[in-house]
């Protein structure tokens, strides 16, 4: 089973990375989220990354 690590667009253009219902930090942009969520991944494997946008598209970016 994999987890999912999020990167969700904020209302203010800046991005929150989040497990779950738990928001874990905010970052100024999207690399620099993905970044910290690669960091994160590496002590939970298997686990996938998933971008949520603001206008509700969601990519998910496949195994960290």
């Amino acid at each position: 089973m994999a987890w999912f690590l999020r990167a969700i667009e904020q209302a203010d253009g800046g991005w929150a990375c989040s497990h779950g219902l738990s928001v874990l930090d905010l970052h100024d942009d999207l690399p620099e989220a993905l970044a910290h969520l690669h960091k994160i991944a590496e002590a939970m494997r298997p686990v996938e990354l998933v971008v949520h946008w603001r206008d509700g598209a969601v990519n998910n970016l496949g195994p960290a």
